[in-house]
């Protein structure tokens, strides 16, 4: 849910407030996954560009810190 230095590994992972969310049915991973999808749109629609050229955006801008 929240970015943390590396893709894929959110620094909500391994909190206690990450074990409450798992209690409630919310995996942080799925939590990202999906305020990433989010951000997509707003950039999309803030940058007047379409969503599918700001999600190859995203897409490319993880896999440079990927490569870190």
């Amino acid at each position: 849910m929240f970015p943390g230095p590396f893709h894929g590994r959110p620094l909500l992972a391994h909190t206690a407030l990450a074990a409450a969310l798992r209690n409630l049915g919310v995996t942080p991973s799925r939590a990202h996954q999906a305020s990433s999808a989010a951000i997509i749109t707003v950039a999309a629609r803030l940058l007047g560009i379409a969503p599918t050229t700001a999600s190859t955006w995203h897409n490319l801008a993880a896999a440079s810190v990927r490569k870190r």
